[in-house]
């Protein structure tokens, strides 16, 4: 399976707004997973496709200008991420499991609460420690306080140095 061809046509199929071809990349069997389904349809976890046709369809009545741009494609086997980006420059991940046949079997969605780089997600990542020590590791150590962690191959495995 091309899954950068898939991420092509998945994000097409969600900005045409036709939940039909969205739906045609997925089984009828689907489950799929995420927590704002519970704001308009009272679960986080849908199975079957019905359920699934029903959920996007209330979302997209909701956000008339609903829109996304694919930001990244990891493989997986027999599965892929999506990360993505919407109208509101929210970022997203969509994680999709497929069948033999090349449909989705299983799909979840994770969402960033908040727009990347707005004033809310700028002062959590400033007071939570995961991200000073993502912003540790991503900044030269002349501007941290301390190096940052290091990699080294022993055998098969890696370990923290």
């Amino acid at each position: 399976m091309d899954f950068d061809a898939f991420a092509e046509a998945w994000e097409a199929a969600w900005n045409s707004h036709d939940v039909d071809r969205v739906l045609a990349h997925y089984s009828e069997a689907v489950t799929f997973r995420s927590h704002k389904a519970m704001r308009l349809v009272g679960t986080g976890e849908l199975n079957g496709k019905a359920a699934l046709r029903d959920y996007w369809a209330r979302a997209l009545a909701a956000q008339p200008d609903l829109s996304f741009v694919v930001v990244d494609v990891l493989h997986g086997y027999g599965m892929l991420v999506i990360t993505c980006r919407n109208q509101h420059d929210v970022l997203a991940a969509e994680t999709l499991r497929f069948g033999a046949d090349g449909l989705v079997i299983a799909a979840s969605a994770c969402h960033r609460p908040y727009p990347f780089g707005s004033v809310t997600d700028r002062a959590l990542r400033r007071s939570s420690p995961s991200c000073r020590s993502r912003q540790m590791i991503s900044t030269p150590p002349s501007e941290t306080s301390a190096a940052p962690a290091t990699m080294f191959q022993v055998g098969t495995s890696a370990k923290m140095k």
